[in-house]
């Protein structure tokens, strides 16, 4: 396959004009060339085109404006960075709760726990030492090293992954302790990381980046989720839940729910996703109320939110 010619940012917008059939009407050409030269870039914008039907003919894109993308963009944006709010509030009552579990357990001294651990998981503790080398944890590596792995220690220099890993080990060695926490503990991995990276979320709406199949789909989501009263008529349940970011982002607000045993974080967490959802994601939705795609997602995702806002 040959490769793809290099482009200037005018280029990139009379590429999308001419050959791929976008419209400026919503935002001009200059504006366009504005923002992909200071907020965004050429690919990162060009993502969220796969929501979004093509002519079979013509191979252009039916009924696309540049200003949709755009607002995609910023959207996309917004729902990344409450992705990891989240993730890191999860993140710190996963580690709360297990020192917690392990601290009133008579049966754990917290240093066999980590020998075991790191006897299945060599290559954690071999990720965990090359903190040593050079990252803020150095000192607190360094310790260990010497002195011997403490659960309590050693889950602050673990990673979102290697303490989930470490989560799950624990409730399988204490005769599934929190079982049901740790189905939700991959899904809320992937859709973290995804935002960690910066990958596009809402690009694959339509068309997912894998197919999940029934192996992705978590009974415990998918039986949670049907409960809604909003939601316990609905068909499209399941059908919804297969799509990897919709299932992972739904999975890691149940896990928030499930972790976060603080009220005020949760009243806090809940009422910025409330916002994002209610003010932030609607103050273009003209654009796509002829995406049957964007706004059935939309509202599927959106009846969850308020179930959850309105139990706190």
């Amino acid at each position: 396959m040959p490769r793809k010619e290099k482009l200037t940012i005018p280029q990139q917008v009379q590429y999308m004009r001419d050959h791929c059939g976008i419209g400026f009407r919503m935002v001009s050409e200059q504006e366009a060339e504005k923002f992909l030269s200071d907020s965004t870039y050429f690919f990162k914008v060009k993502a969220f085109a796969k929501n979004y039907q093509k002519d079979k003919n013509t191979e252009k894109y039916l009924g696309l404006d540049f200003g949709y993308l755009k607002e995609l963009s910023i959207l996309d944006a917004c729902l990344r960075k409450e992705i990891m709010a989240v993730a890191v509030d999860v993140e710190h009552f996963l580690r709360t709760g297990l020192i917690l579990h392990i601290s009133e357990n008579n049966q754990e001294d917290g240093y066999s726990l980590m020998e075991e651990f790191f006897g299945q998981y060599g290559w954690v503790r071999e990720e965990i030492r090359r903190k040593s080398q050079n990252s803020y944890c150095y000192d607190l590596v360094q310790k260990m090293e010497a002195e011997g792995y403490a659960v309590w220690n050693a889950v602050e220099v673990m990673s979102f992954g290697q303490l989930a890993e470490l989560y799950k080990f624990y409730s399988k060695r204490n005769e599934q302790w929190n079982n049901r926490i740790c189905n939700l503990l991959l899904p809320a991995k992937s859709i973290r990381n995804a935002a960690a990276h910066n990958n596009c979320i809402l690009n694959s709406l339509q068309k997912p980046y894998f197919q999940t199949g029934k192996a992705h789909l978590t009974k415990q989501v998918e039986s949670t989720v049907s409960k809604i009263p909003a939601l316990k008529k609905s068909r499209s349940v399941r059908t919804k839940l297969l799509n990897p970011v919709i299932h992972d982002f739904v999975a890691l607000l149940l896990l928030f729910d499930r972790v976060c045993t603080s009220e005020k974080t949760k009243q806090y967490t809940y009422q910025h996703i409330y916002d994002l959802f209610h003010n932030t994601f609607m103050r273009h939705s003209a654009y796509f109320v002829n995406n049957a795609t964007i706004c059935s997602a939309y509202e599927f995702v959106v009846k969850i939110v308020d179930f959850l806002y309105a139990n706190v």
